[in-house]
This record gives structure tokens, sequence and C-alpha cells, in this order.
């Protein structure tokens, strides 16, 4: 037998300001999300937020919820465009695992005032009688030398070298309202955790900071990247990223085909794969962007 458990978060309207500011924070700069006449251009009515704004509001509940520790996974489905002006709700549903599971999933989904779907999401997270230090090693990870590199064949597309700072993690939580002590490295915050500053579940957007031209990837796969939009986005978690880390970030091409509209009409769509280690080749967590070009 199982139980529901429910939670919301009303999170307001979405404001130009709001989009602008998150641009700020992770460093997505698609003129979609700001230039009302290129997103016209583009078949929309006006410009509209990113999807991972909408999913770092779903992540707010998540981390309101749970232990941040002990949420394992995280993936959102991005349903329609959230427009400036637009409020929004987040609700989620915890299915509790039968006698003897250590586990549960979370279903999400993000609300405007109407009803009308804006993102879907799941998470698997553990129940707190479960929980132990998470962490992964991997063998193969890249140098801690490296800055960007392209490797012959196509299958990885670059390795970044992205250190993590206290004071971006603070800009990015700030960039969601998410107040949550976890991800500010204040006096009251370290006394009451005893470590550095954890990044929200979404600050991985942010290693757009981090490359020279963060649309030459998408060129490099013959995706224009102004016509692109993001499909769905899927993270594992092994460990809580902290202010002070040095990750590596490895992103490989997994695939790159044609796929049908609603109207029928085809698209092409990317899945690119990122992979995080630390300076101690730990594996933090890994990523899968499905990207649409429109």
């Amino acid at each position: 037998m199982t139980h529901d458990h429910r939670r919301a978060l009303h999170v307001g309207i979405v404001s130009r300001t709001d989009i602008i500011r998150f641009a700020g924070a992770s460093g997505d700069f698609n003129p979609l999300h700001h230039d009302d006449d290129h997103a016209r251009a583009m078949g929309y009515p006006s410009s509209f937020a990113m999807g991972m704004l909408t999913a770092s509001y779903a992540a707010r509940l998540l981390t309101d919820w749970f232990e941040i520790r002990s949420i394992l996974s995280f993936s959102v489905r991005f349903v329609g465009p959230v427009w400036p002006g637009e409020a929004l709700t987040v609700e989620g549903t915890m299915s509790s695992p039968v006698q003897g599971d250590t586990k549960a999933t979370v279903q999400l989904r993000v609300l405007n005032a109407d009803g009308e779907r804006k993102l879907t999401a799941s998470s698997n997270v553990l129940r707190p009688l479960a929980m132990e230090p998470i962490s992964a090693l991997s063998t193969d990870a890249p140098s801690a030398s490296s800055c960007i590199t392209r490797h012959d064949g196509g299958r990885v597309l670059r390795t970044v070298r992205f250190p993590v700072e206290a004071g971006k993690i603070a800009e990015f939580a700030r960039a969601t309202d998410d107040y949550n002590e976890l991800f500010f490295d204040c006096d009251t915050a370290r006394e009451s955790r005893l470590t550095p500053a954890i990044a929200p579940l979404t600050f991985t957007a942010s290693l757009l900071h981090h490359i020279d031209d963060p649309l030459s990837l998408l060129r490099e796969i013959g995706m224009e990247p102004s016509r692109v939009v993001h499909g769905e986005q899927h993270w594992n978690y092994h460990a809580p990223v902290r202010a002070g880390d040095v990750l590596l970030a490895q992103s490989r091409l997994l695939a790159i085909d044609s796929v049908s509209r609603r109207n029928g009409n085809p698209m092409k769509r990317a899945i690119i794969e990122t992979v995080y280690h630390n300076e101690n080749r730990e594996m933090m967590l890994t990523e899968r962007q499905i990207s649409l070009e429109v």
C-alpha cells in the first residue's frame, strides 16, 4: 500500500526582471529569452523564460522538502514556455515506498494560474533512515590541468574547468528567489551545518560562465543556437557540490537525430551528456540535456 504526501510552492509572478536576473546568474543569453523581435521572428508571441529557470523553481520545492544529500536524481521535461507576467505554482507528490524499500519517487509539475502545465519532473530520493554518505570514484576523469579541449572523432565535445564559488552559488540562489541557508556562506549557515555553502540542484546551468563561446557547442554539432530550445534535462547526483570545489565538466554528444513535432514537421534533436568530477577524480554528478532545434 502506498501513501501520497503532497507539497506546493507558490512562486508568484515571473517578471522580465526575473528572467534577466537568471540570465546573469546562469550565463544563458539566448535571444529567445530577452529579445521580443527575435522571438516573434521565430514564431513566438514574445520572449519567454529559460527552461532552467522553471526547473530551478521545481528544484526549490525539492530542497525545501528533503535533505539535499538524499536527492539522488532530478529529471525535467519542458512542456510549455513561461511568459513574462505569468504566476507559477510548483506541486509535488511523493509516493511512499513499500516497507523495506530505501527510496521514494517524487512527481512534480509547474502550473500557471490557469492550471496549464509548464514543466513536469520526477526525482528519486532516499528515505531518511536509508541515507548514507554518497560518493563514487571514476578512473577516467580528465586531467586537472584541462581548461577547454577538443578531441578528434566528435565524441568528446569539450572539457571545462568549473571552479565553484560561494558568491556565484548565492547569486544563482537569489536569481530563483531561493533563500535556503544551505546556499549562503553566512555565519548562521556555517554554524548550522559546519560546511561550506552547497550548490542548488540546477547550479550546473552556470557552467556557461566558464566557456568563451557557450553557443559554439551547438554550432559544432550542426544546430543553429538562435532556434534551439530545451526539451528535457536529467541530473544524477553522487555527492553535493560545495563552494571551493573545482569541477571538471566533460561533455559528450550521445546522439543527434530528427524527431517529429506535434504538427508532423521534423525537428533536429541532440542529446549531450556532461560528467562532473572534482579534483580528487570523484564523480559528483552527471547530467543529460536534450536540445531541440525548432
